[in-house]
């Protein structure tokens, strides 16, 4: 153990970033739908999706995988600083705390994204 210490430290010292960046692994980027079909699975978490705005309403946005029709439980409710940056049409990597409580939604989902980051338009 005391020899791998000795090897990252050298190699950090070496090639700076080089041991860093091998031992960081990127959270994954999932769609809307990923989560909501299976949202037990990822309540407590942190997570990453992409999404379109469907409609702004007081204090929360509904994100879809798709950028327009008529509004379902699987969309997801989203909360936080930021929300008035999503524009409709526009596709956006969003990411936040997935929590099961704590926001009553028009379209009856009990689950939410709380952002812990402001949304950041997508490149297509």
């Amino acid at each position: 153990m005391l020899n791998l210490a000795k090897t990252l430290v050298v190699a950090a010292l070496l090639a700076p970033g080089v041991a860093l960046a091998a031992s960081t692994v990127a959270d994954p980027i999932h769609r809307v739908g990923d989560i909501t079909f299976h949202p037990k699975k990822f309540v407590g978490k942190h997570v990453i999706m992409r999404g379109f705005l469907l409609k702004q309403e007081t204090g929360y946005a509904l994100v879809s995988d798709e950028s327009g029709g008529k509004i379902g439980p699987r969309d997801l409710p989203v909360t936080g600083a930021g929300l008035e940056l999503m524009k409709p049409n526009t596709l956006f990597i969003i990411e936040g705390n997935f929590l099961d409580k704590g926001l009553t939604a028009s379209n009856n989902n009990k689950y939410h994204l709380e952002l812990t980051a402001p949304p950041k338009p997508d490149k297509p």
